[in-house]
């Protein structure tokens, strides 16, 4: 059962439920241990941007919440 949007979701542009987003987390955190972006060499959100799948301002931010924290080396 999908739970309603709340107001918080409206004024964040999106009704993802809190399982889609830890999907969201969890596809950035790959990305960033996958080891395949080279972010030493230049600005990190240029180097990040264009792979992130986030359609939706907190979409993006939480993709690249997951991908900061996985290229940083934390653990799910």
């Amino acid at each position: 059962m999908k739970k309603p949007a709340t107001s918080a979701d409206t004024v964040l542009g999106t009704a993802l439920t809190p399982f889609q987003f830890s999907r969201l987390y969890a596809r950035g955190w790959t990305a960033g241990r996958s080891g395949e972006f080279d972010v030493l060499d230049g600005d990190f959100d240029a180097a990040t941007a264009a792979h992130n799948p986030g359609r939706t301002a907190a979409e993006r931010a939480r993709w690249l919440k997951g991908f900061t924290e996985g290229f940083q080396g934390g653990s799910l």
